[in-house]
């Protein structure tokens, strides 16, 4: 419904600031945002953004970019700044607030304040409403995994909770070392809901090996190496031969029995679920737990 508003506001208005019900100020969508900023909509004045983040306790999260810009500048926007995933965390979690470094102006004031080069590649900073750093300030953060991380420090040392969801993004996201590991077993339903649980998983995915049901299990090798997933996977039943390697002759099950206590419900139309959402959730329902904890607010409302 928020989103909804933010677009009739948007053709009604035609941009600018306006109150929603709960006295929050947000701004209105944009069909105009650059590459280099991605898909985040953006507060574009230092002291509405300000203003917010000391009324709603939230950090700042202040993108310092060059517009037009460099391939990097791009690369961010096009990335990270574009994965549905991390703009639901930047707009619900944080006041998100642009600054072009390469414009006069109001933008020129901030750069200067806060000591940012001109004409440089993209820099994100954590800050609360009076302009200090909440962790310090980092170049090269570029990629996915380490905004995520970024993001959950600044979070954490703000002491803002961190929802459980954004942890299971991080979690993805910013897997060090994934892997895949193929588990034969007398059943995969049964195999997919009791490793769904893993700390460390990834994905699961059921299919055959040599007439064998297995599930092909990804995971972070570093959170969970091989041979603790082999041991924790015989101690919940659902471990017999094991295969690894790229060359492993695995064939996919069909469609309906992948994840299948999922597949079929209202929770598998969910607009970008992953892996990892799939394989939690359908653990979840297999044990008759709510599906609601692993899915973002944005997420929760679109299963209704």
């Amino acid at each position: 419904m928020a989103y909804i508003h933010r677009i009739l506001t948007t053709l009604l208005l035609g941009g600018g600031l306006f109150a929603t019900p709960d006295d929050s100020w947000i701004p209105a969508v944009s069909a105009a945002n650059p590459r280099e900023l991605g898909d985040v909509t953006w507060r574009r004045d230092w002291d509405v953004a300000a203003a917010e983040s000391r009324r709603n306790g939230r950090p700042l999260l202040v993108l310092f970019q060059e517009i037009p810009g460099c391939a990097t500048c791009v690369g961010f926007g096009d990335g990270a700044l574009s994965n549905p995933r991390l703009v639901e965390v930047i707009e619900t979690l944080f006041v998100p607030l642009a600054i072009h470094n390469n414009k006069p102006g109001a933008d020129r004031v901030i750069l200067e304040r806060f000591r940012e080069p001109a004409w440089n590649n993209p820099v994100v900073r954590f800050l609360d409403a009076d302009g200090n750093d909440w962790i310090p300030r980092k170049d090269g953060v570029w990629s996915e995994g380490a905004l995520s991380r970024r993001m959950l420090a600044a979070l954490e040392k703000s002491g803002q909770p961190a929802p459980g969801w954004f942890r299971l993004v991080v979690e993805e996201i910013d897997a060090d070392d994934p892997q895949r590991l193929y588990l034969a077993m007398h059943c995969f339903w049964e195999g997919e809901a009791r490793l769904g649980t893993l700390d460390g998983l990834l994905a699961t995915r059921a299919g055959f090996i040599d007439g064998k049901e297995v599930v092909e299990v990804t995971y972070d090798a570093v959170r969970l190496p091989a041979d603790r997933l082999i041991t924790e996977a015989r101690k919940r039943g659902v471990a017999g031969e094991s295969w690894t390697g790229n060359q492993v002759p695995f064939r996919e099950a069909p469609a309906s029995d992948q994840n299948r206590h999922l597949s079929g419900t209202r929770w598998e139309s969910v607009a970008h679920l992953s892996p990892l959402q799939a394989a939690r959730i359908n653990s979840a329902l297999a044990s008759g737990a709510p599906a609601g904890p692993f899915l973002t607010p944005r997420q929760a409302v679109t299963a209704r």
